[in-house]
């Protein structure tokens, strides 16, 4: 099996054809710049669609994984709680160098 060559600028002129014609006969096509190869435009992996294929067994979805962890009512609380400690202790640690009070 020879690989198809074509120069980048046909490529760029004729680009979503050849994208069909990889899809559709399988074989990859070497793309050239200046004789030189510059790039390969190989078909997908049939299991390309299937994301989680690596992870399988490995992770488990047991719930929603969109939805926040916290509700949104405790977001007011949290925000307080985190105002009153920088307002308090001042700038974290990394950024003043003490956890002295004010």
């Amino acid at each position: 099996m020879t690989l198809k060559k074509l120069s980048a600028a046909e490529f760029k002129t004729h680009c979503l054809s050849v994208m069909d014609e990889v899809s559709s006969t399988r074989q990859p096509v070497l793309i050239t710049k200046r004789g030189r190869p510059a790039a390969k435009l190989v078909p997908p992996d049939d299991a390309a669609d299937d994301f989680t294929g690596p992870l399988e067994c490995v992770v488990r979805i047991v719930s929603d994984i969109e939805s926040p962890i916290e509700p949104p009512e405790s977001w007011e609380a949290l925000r307080w709680s985190c105002w009153t400690l920088t307002h308090w202790y001042g700038p974290s640690p990394s950024q003043s160098g003490s956890h002295e009070p004010r």
